[in-house]
């Protein structure tokens, strides 16, 4: 079979209704790794089976960064299709910190989504180089970048982290709620003073137990 055959064959079976089919010509892309399987590949991350979708995201995951990265970013990009995004927000981690200068360039990307899509997968890799960008970031116009970002950091677990996240303490809701739960998650214990301060907000009181459960040595408080 010559490797247009394989191809047709391999697009009629990810037609297929059997999901074991589906799943099996995925397998047989992986094996094959030229880089004619690639739509293939990302076709079948639409697939209604998470068997198919995750074989298709490890085959995909196999090629380079340089082939594979632009295309991801790609799928970040595409509105329409949420399946090729949360596949993006898979892959990325899965190549670790090499990811990370990839990424912190589109933290700056003109598209607001991209950048949280950006800020939320650089937690997941933590790459303790991409703290000052994350922090940086949180002077972002778009709440929902910071709040990545925020999360981020409590994930990455830098001290460098925790004189920005203590001030964000004292901002609005949606950003003190996330900067409580980063600071339990660095454990630095120069936050206890001024999370014990919120203590007796009814919105905050088991958010901020439960950091400083996490960083201990806390002082008495009172209800």
């Amino acid at each position: 079979m010559d490797d247009n055959e394989f191809l047709r064959s391999a697009a009629e079976k990810l037609s297929a209704d059997s999901e074991e089919t589906r799943y099996s010509a995925v397998e047989d892309l992986v094996e094959n790794r030229s880089i004619e399987i690639l739509p293939l590949l990302i076709e079948a991350l639409n697939d209604s089976s998470c068997r198919v979708r995750e074989k298709s995201l490890e085959g995909i995951c196999s090629f380079p960064q340089d082939i594979i990265f632009p295309k991801l970013e790609g799928f970040l990009r595409n509105d329409d299709n949420a399946n090729l995004r949360s596949a993006a927000m898979e892959a990325f981690p899965r190549y670790g910190k090499v990811a990370t200068s990839y990424l912190l360039r589109l933290l700056n990307d003109p598209n607001n989504e991209v950048r949280m899509f950006s800020a939320n997968i650089l937690g997941e890799i933590c790459d303790p180089s991409a703290v000052d960008d994350l922090i940086n970031a949180l002077n972002d116009p778009d709440e929902n970048v910071i709040s990545a970002s925020i999360e981020s950091l409590g994930k990455i677990g830098d001290a460098r982290a925790v004189e920005t996240l203590i001030n964000c303490l004292y901002q609005e809701f949606w950003i003190q709620y996330p900067a409580i739960i980063a600071l339990g998650e660095i454990g630095d214990p120069s936050a206890i003073e001024h999370l014990v301060t919120l203590v007796n907000d009814v919105m905050f009181r088991e958010a901020v137990i439960e950091s400083l459960g996490k960083i201990g040595d806390v002082p008495p408080f009172h209800s």
